[in-house]
This record gives structure tokens, C-alpha cells and sequence, in this order.
């Protein structure tokens, strides 16, 4: 693939192609779930399809939330936005920034975050819940982010290619763009992704032409063969800061939390691991994701377009020490709840909670 252009055509442009559909569907999946479970047309194990069965082909559009999961979207401004990728395709995407014209946070000025959502196949798009309620609280915190659909996906032009490359096209158009909007810093362009999408994520950081993005957020990473969702992604070489937010419970991670930890362990420093008591589809837990990718775009502020200044290595865990057997290359923060286990709101955090270090 060339370069990506990355530009603003419009805010809506009426009549423009697959118009009909914003939903984040493709059209073969706007269908209830009908036809064959779709975990099961991904190879992706009886866990999996079990988990899937009742949302079916439209699961990451109605996947479980609930109240407090919900952003307050009056704190936010968004604008509908077209922005051109390689090969002339057109992706639909949507810019949020706080309502309030000085930024909440100050150490937050200037940092951006394109948002990758989940696979479309079982629904995934740029209107998934969890794609929805992070990014509004990010823009709400300070932060410019903007989630977009895939080639291909709802008002999105184009098709899925072989080896994502054309959508790893799509991530890096849609940094490019940030990096040239006015009030963002260029250096502070981060990309994050949920599930599918974090993979992609990840490999568009792993290319020659990602010198404009910062690093890496991925979201329920699908480690070990759930990977394969993305062919030819191979193994991360990228020494920019990853920040890892896994949950104990997700079925789209192979061998459960000990496999991500493992695959993390293998690569580039620096990465951050958060560990979350929680399912794939993270119900309950939306404010904590974005409260804990705050604090992280805060501990690399300095490091720019990769220099992980503040990503310091190690790992620990609730419960472990200082110098223990586990490994030493990643710093991890486990998040707990305590009694009903619900972490409630951005404000009330649970106890204990804390970064820690093994060296």
C-alpha cells in the first residue's frame, strides 16, 4: 500500500456511499443475529460461541452495559467527519473534543487517541458501546479522539483486505489527520483498539510509515490463536510505549490472563499491563478503562513518538513483592473491586489500586 492521505472531506457529506447505514454494521451483518453463530464461523472455540450465541451477528452493537457505564455526552462536543485513506477510500469517523473551551486537564493538552473498534463481523463499529462511552470520556478528560469504521464498514467505503493491511491503512490515515488538527500535539497522536481492532492497531504501529503515532492501547488484545482473527499480523517489533488492559474473564484470549501476560512478556519495551476482574465485554467497567488510559497518556507525557520515558518496566501484582518470580517486563496494575465488585463511576475508585514495580 502507498502512504495514507489523510483528509477532511466534510461533516456529513449527504449522498455520499453506504449513506443508509451509519450503524457501524456491515450490511450482511445488520441482520438479528440470524444464520450461523458468528464465533463459530471465526474458529473461535465453544467458549466463545457460547459467549456470542444470543447477540449473534450483532453482539458488539448491543453487547451488555449498564448505567454507570454510560458518558455524559453533553461534556463532549463531536462532528461527523469523512476522512480519505489509501486507494480513495473514504472512512466515516467522528472527532470529539470537550464541550468546555479550556481543557479539564492540563497535562492532557494536545494528546489525541484514534479509537479501532471490535470485529464487524460480530458487529463491531465505531458506535460499539464501549468504542462510544471511552472515547466521550477521554474528550470529556482533555483529550481529541476520534473513532472511525473500517473500510468497508457502515458509511465507510471500500472492503476488507488480505492481510488488514488496507484497514492498518485506516489507522494510520486517521493519526495522520489528528496530527494536523489544530490544538493537538503531533507528537502526542496515540492509537488504541478493542479486541480486533487493537490488533489491527498494533500491527498499523509496527509499520515503517507509523513515525506519527506515539504508541499503542489495545483493549482485550486477542492473544494466542484468537490472533489469527488477524491474518499476517506476526509478532510486534515497535519499541513504543503498549499499554495492555486485560480481563480475567475474556474468552477472545487464549489460556486467559497467564497467555497475555506470557505473549506481553515478548515484547518490545516499554508496555504496561492492567489486569481487570471482568468479561470481554468490559460491562461495568467503562469508566475504569478510561480512567486507567488517562493515567497512562499522563505517565508517558515526555516520550513522545515512542521514547517511553514514562513507561517504567517491571511488574507486580496485588499480592506479590518487590523482586518476586514474576516476570520483570511489564508494569502492571491490577484493578480490584472490592464488595459488590462493581467499579461504579470515574470518581469513585476501588480499593486497593496501584502501580507496582519488580525489578
Amino acid at each position: 500500500m502507498g502512504q495514507c492521505q489523510s483528509v477532511c472531506t466534510s461533516k456529513t457529506a449527504p449522498g455520499s456511499p453506504r449513506e443508509k447505514d451509519d450503524r457501524g454494521l456491515e450490511p450482511s451483518s445488520s441482520g438479528a443475529g440470524g444464520g450461523k453463530n458468528p464465533a463459530s464461523v471465526l474458529n473461535l472455540g465453544k467458549e466463545a460461541e457460547m459467549y456470542f450465541a444470543k447477540g449473534g451477528k450483532v453482539w458488539y452493537q448491543k453487547c451488555p452495559t449498564t448505567p454507570a457505564d454510560a458518558a455524559d455526552e453533553t461534556a463532549v462536543e463531536e462532528e461527523k467527519l469523512n476522512i480519505k485513506s489509501s486507494d480513495g477510500v473514504v472512512l466515516r469517523a467522528i472527532l470529539a473534543r470537550p464541550a468546555t473551551p479550556s481543557s479539564p486537564n492540563a497535562s492532557l493538552d494536545g494528546v489525541a487517541v484514534v479509537m479501532c473498534h471490535p470485529h464487524p463481523f460480530i458487529g463491531g463499529g465505531m458506535h460499539n458501546p464501549l468504542m462510544v462511552n471511552v472515547s466521550r470520556r477521554l474528550a470529556a478528560a482533555g483529550t481529541t479522539t476520534l473513532r472511525f469504521d473500517f473500510r468497508g464498514v457502515g458509511a465507510s467505503t471500500g472492503k476488507r483486505t488480505w492481510m488488514r493491511q488496507g484497514e492498518q491503512d485506516d489507522v494510520l490515515a486517521c493519526a495522520r489527520y489528528l496530527t494536523r488538527l489544530q490544538g493537538v500535539d503531533p507528537t502526542r497522536v496515540y492509537v488504541a483498539g478493542y479486541s480486533f481492532g487493537a490488533s489491527v492497531a498494533l500491527g498499523a504501529l509496527d509499520q515503517e510509515r507509523s513515525d506519527h503515532v506515539a504508541g499503542f492501547v489495545g483493549i482485550s488484545y486477542p492473544f494466542g490463536v484468537k490472533a489469527m482473527l488477524i491474518p499476517g499480523g506476526g509478532k510486534c517489533r515497535s519499541e513504543k510505549p503498549k499499554l495492555f488492559l486485560v480481563a480475567s474473564g475474556d474468552v477472545m484470549c487464549k489460556d486467559g490472563e497467564k497467555g497475555a501476560e506470557a505473549e506481553i512478556a515478548t515484547l518490545p519495551k516499554p508496555t504496561e499491563t492492567v489486569r481487570v476482574d471482568t468479561g470481554h465485554g468490559w460491562s461495568g467497567r467503562h469508566a475504569a478503562v478510561a480512567r486507567i488510559i488517562l493515567e497512562w497518556l499522563e505517565s508517558v507525557r515526555g516520550g513522545g513518538g515512542g521514547g517511553g520515558k514514562g513507561s517504567n518496566e517491571g511488574s507486580s501484582s496485588e499480592g506479590s513483592t518487590p523482586g518476586g518470580s514474576r516476570n520483570n517486563s511489564a508494569k502492571s496494575l491490577k484493578l480490584r473491586a472490592g464488595g459488590s465488585g462493581n467499579l461504579r463511576s470515574e470518581s469513585k475508585r476501588s480499593q486497593p489500586q496501584r502501580f507496582g514495580r519488580a525489578r
